[in-house]
């Protein structure tokens, strides 16, 4: 009757494990180095976290140093291996879905499926509409005014 102790042990061990595994396994790599537009505005550390929500959907993490345009706005989309956009994932305003002050941490939904079958990443950087940014350093695309970052 003493060595029945060791069944629940095992199991609690296996729980933990598998909760710690999860834990650190829910970040990708980061995807890019950086993206530069004309005014200065910076996009850095570009991640994919997964979530708990009960449709899996992924977080595009990144990292956000302003420029000189005030009141930004990125449209997001996720893109087919011919770069053209498998789905238009929305358009996101800084104020609304960044936070911090000096270096901002934006957080994108993107729905699993739509990643699933992604390529690429691209965000379009405006503060007027239709009046998009150009991209300075790093991948781009439709005549450099839209930044791209690779998903898998």
């Amino acid at each position: 009757m003493s060595k029945f102790w060791i069944i629940p042990a095992v199991a609690v061990a296996a729980i933990v494990a598998g909760i710690i595994y999860t834990s650190t396994a829910t970040q990708s790599p980061v995807a890019s180095k950086k993206t530069v537009f004309a005014d200065g505005t910076t996009i850095s550390d570009l991640r994919f976290d997964s979530t708990d929500s009960l449709d899996k959907h992924k977080l595009a993490v990144m990292k956000v140093a302003r420029g000189k345009e005030s009141g930004l706005s990125f449209a997001v989309h996720l893109n087919d291996d011919k770069q053209a956009i498998a789905e238009n994932v929305g358009d996101f305003e800084l104020a609304k879905f960044c936070t911090g002050t000096d270096v901002l941490t934006c957080s994108i939904p993107l729905s699993l499926s739509g990643f699933e079958h992604s390529k690429s990443l691209g965000v379009v950087a405006y503060s007027t509409p239709g009046v998009q940014l150009v991209v300075k350093e790093g991948r781009s695309d439709w005549d450099g005014h839209r930044a791209i970052f690779p998903t898998n």
